[in-house]
């Protein structure tokens, strides 16, 4: 069985559309889940191990049954190897982020990643911006801006400064900007090969990686110790993790900007969980927020 990835064709129904636009949502919805779950760990950095490790293997069935005799182009292991050094450093910061910050705050700003990508693509792969494209980079950095805002009032305009001063907020931006590099990265490999292999090989990269920086800074034990304390939501982070699958299934029938526009649901689902579930501060401020940049990335994705 071979999935092959292209835009919908033209003039076929309507539904193929809504289904993929029902699995990009899911996908979101995925990410913003495996987010929650992570925030709720008991060692965020050993659980985001965990994650990785298990979408991996849970994915391998699929991997033998789609990629049988393909190839993998040295461009392609090249970019995979370095788009998994700069999303594996995400990883361990968006785990550093949010043993102290909430989820309703770290999340929106590491999903605002999409900012930077056409400002990379701009400089270094020579494409230009578009005017709907400013409009979203504006937008989203609107939201991120009013996220850290405490109230509605004159006097608490400079909040997000201090916010964004704050530890948690500055690793959650770090973030963004290493996702968005990963990203570029990403777009050259996947232009030499099938998109799951890719995909399969980028995340096997990934756990090799993380895994050396988790057992040099945290140890063997430390990986026992939160599968003994948390293995429910570990099993559960890891099925979610592997829901980046279902937008490459969701692509197979739709226009790829569509697909990774409708999955920008996540900033959304993810706050409100923080705010909702774990009964964040300044919940409507950040649920607006949220909005703000889902549509700034919106933007961005169909410009």
């Amino acid at each position: 069985m071979r999935l092959h990835l292209s835009p919908r064709p033209e003039g076929s129904p309507g539904l193929m559309e809504l289904l993929a636009l029902s699995l990009a949502i899911l996908s979101g919805v995925g990410h913003a889940v495996w987010n929650f779950l992570t925030k709720r760990s008991i060692d965020k950095e050993v659980f985001l191990w965990w994650m990785l490790f298990l979408r991996t293997v849970f994915l391998v069935p699929l991997f033998a049954i789609w990629a049988q005799g393909i190839s993998i182009p040295l461009v392609s292991l090249l970019c995979a190897t370095g788009s998994a050094v700069f999303y594996s450093i995400c990883v361990a910061l968006m785990g550093r982020a949010y043993e102290g910050g909430d989820l309703s705050l770290v999340y929106p700003l590491s999903r605002s990643n999409p900012v930077y990508i056409p400002l990379w693509a701009a400089l270094f792969l020579g494409e230009r911006l578009s005017p709907l494209g400013l409009v979203g980079i504006a937008v989203t950095c609107l939201g991120v801006y009013t996220v850290g805002l405490e109230a509605l009032s004159l006097k608490a305009i400079l909040s997000p400064i201090r916010s964004l001063n704050s530890r948690p907020s500055q690793l959650a931006l770090l973030a963004a900007v290493l996702a968005s590099i990963g990203a570029c990265i990403d777009k050259v490999g996947v232009g030499s090969v099938w998109p799951f292999a890719y995909v399969f090989l980028f995340f096997v990269m990934m756990v090799v990686l993380y895994s050396a920086y988790i057992l040099a800074t945290k140890g063997g034990r430390a990986i026992g110790r939160e599968w003994q304390t948390n293995w429910g939501n570990v099993l559960l982070g890891g099925f979610f993790g592997t829901s980046y699958v279902l937008t490459l299934l969701a692509m197979a029938t739709s226009a790829v900007s569509y697909v990774i526009s409708a999955r920008q649901v996540s900033v959304v689902v993810g706050t409100v969980l923080g705010v909702w579930l774990l009964k964040e501060r300044y919940g409507a401020i950040r649920i607006a927020s949220s909005l703000l940049i889902c549509v700034g990335v919106v933007m961005i994705g169909l410009a």
